[in-house]
């Protein structure tokens, strides 16, 4: 849950619960009074979800912050067409879906 943000913060507010990428290079965790924070830039965060302590099933009700596109993935095949039964590893990675929610795109600023 978000708990403080800066001037320049256009999508996320005080009390938004957000998804982010816990290692990517732009956040930071600290620990202040004894709890767990993130620090990152807005942009590092993938979405606002619908409520704190989200499960996977709440994905498709997050709204994607800046220029992200949240996307159904088309599923992918289980076995060849000869009949071989294709382990997890062997599948091609799905390149087409259908989109769920879209954000609301870059500002002027972000641009340059």
């Amino acid at each position: 849950v978000v708990v403080a943000v800066g001037e320049k913060t256009k999508q996320v507010k005080i009390g938004d619960a957000v998804l982010y990428g816990k290692w990517s290079f732009g956040v930071t965790d600290l620990e202040l009074k004894g709890e767990d924070h993130a620090l990152m830039k807005e942009s590092d965060s993938i979405g606002i979800m619908p409520k704190a302590d989200c499960s996977v099933d709440d994905i498709p009700e997050m709204k994607p912050i800046g220029d992200r596109v949240l996307v159904k993935v088309d599923a992918t095949e289980d076995e060849t067409k000869g009949g071989v039964l294709l382990p997890e590893s062997a599948k091609e990675k799905p390149v087409s879906g259908v989109v769920v929610a879209v954000g609301p795109g870059k500002d002027d600023e972000e641009m340059k």
